[in-house]
């Protein structure tokens, strides 16, 4: 059914007053130009989504194929910032693969139309290979910075381009979620908190993470190999886990706000947070989960599901244990000397509320109470209320 004449004059009056357009450029940049566009600086790749979306050796080599064959590739997508720098909004892994093959560093594997080069680096290749692969291009799209009226407009421009790129056109990778999405748009000294504190050990224990491994923080390509395997690692839920228990100590003062928006909204207010307040939540993490972890071992937030005998990790549970516990930590020597009791009383306690925690739901303010409330009443039940001390 068409709309009234007045709803479509309506409509394009709001087109002609936000004017939401992209300007972008074409480009095509030489191969042997992405080493130095890498190794400037100039171009930002984001390491923690290189880190976390590392491409294996065998896709590598197939982009490496497609070009040495001349198969068109997908245009990478620039944000033009100041001057001269530029963020990769989409193309990080095809620039990581050009530069590696360059530096030696990519042994071709796994070549479908030209297994004879299987085993060369690129110093390896045959002399007219090598010389056709150096005049071949990288498309590209700059988006201009025309396309942002203000510095207020900038992160919502940032959204919408990252929202069409990687929601819209995402191809090979898995889907974009909410956590990912916040790691792009709301970078900064709160986000990297949250990313430092997701190989927290204790956090890793609980969660079935491999730990942490001292090289993995020297290079990217130290990072084991199994935690690309790892859902909760490579959809950056331990991040999310770390925002959550930051984010959620406030959750009553916004109550009437989506977790999702809640999230973000908090994540863009603590990037501007003081560095000792940072550091005071950073310090309010590592002794809650420790804590938490000192009482309860590696079930610490695993919600036992009595119809086939299975404790999994929970997040409504998480949310409810480190809240109560970072209220408790006064009393950590009582906690721990009560451990064993702990541990023995969780199952029935879980078994008698089951029907609380089983529900994943963030948005209604009375569940996410209730559970703090039972969660404290838990624990004041074995070592008293501080009341009563």
């Amino acid at each position: 059914m068409r709309r009234s004449r007045l709803a479509d004059e309506d409509i394009d009056a709001k087109y002609v007053r936000e004017n939401v357009k992209i300007v972008k450029m074409a480009m095509r940049y030489p191969l042997p130009d992405i080493v130095g566009m890498i190794e400037t600086g100039d171009y930002k790749l984001n390491t923690e989504w290189r880190r976390r979306h590392q491409w294996n050796r065998v896709t590598q080599s197939r982009l490496i194929e497609s070009l040495i064959v001349n198969v068109p590739v997908s245009p990478i997508i620039l944000y033009q910032g100041e001057l001269g720098k530029y963020e990769v909004i989409d193309g990080i892994q095809r620039m990581t693969a050009i530069y590696e093959f360059y530096k030696g560093q990519l042994i071709l594997k796994g070549l479908e139309e030209w297994p004879e080069l299987d085993g060369h680096t690129y110093f390896q290749l045959p002399l007219h290979i090598k010389k056709d692969f150096d005049r071949s291009y990288l498309p590209a799209l700059i988006v201009l910075p025309e396309s942002v009226k203000s510095q207020e407009y900038a992160k919502r421009f940032k959204q919408l381009v990252f929202k069409f790129v990687l929601h819209r056109h995402n191809s090979g990778d898995v889907e974009i979620k909410a956590q990912k999405y916040r790691h792009v748009i709301y970078n900064g000294p709160l986000n990297n908190l949250c990313l430092k504190q997701a190989r927290n050990p204790y956090l890793c224990k609980t969660w079935n993470i491999p730990e942490p491994t001292p090289e993995e923080f020297a290079s990217i390509k130290a990072v084991p190999e199994v935690l690309f395997h790892n859902d909760a690692y490579r959809n950056m839920d331990d991040i999310d886990l770390v925002l959550r228990f930051f984010a959620f100590r406030q959750r009553h003062k916004h109550p009437e706000e989506s977790p999702e928006n809640y999230l973000d909204n908090f994540l863009n207010y603590g990037n501007r947070l003081p560095k000792d307040v940072l550091n005071q939540l950073e310090e309010l993490f590592n002794q809650t989960i420790k804590l938490v972890y000192d009482v309860f071992g590696d079930k610490s937030f695993c919600l036992w599901v009595f119809k086939d005998g299975t404790a999994r990790p929970s997040k409504a549970v998480y949310d409810s244990m480190m809240y109560v516990f970072s209220q408790h930590l006064e009393d950590a020597e009582t906690l721990l000397q009560h451990r064993h009791e702990f541990q023995t009383r969780m199952r029935t306690f879980y078994e008698k509320n089951f029907e609380h925690f089983e529900t994943q739901s963030l948005t209604d303010m009375s569940i996410m109470t209730k559970r703090n409330k039972l969660i404290e009443e838990f624990v004041t039940s074995i070592i008293g209320s501080k009341y009563e001390k």
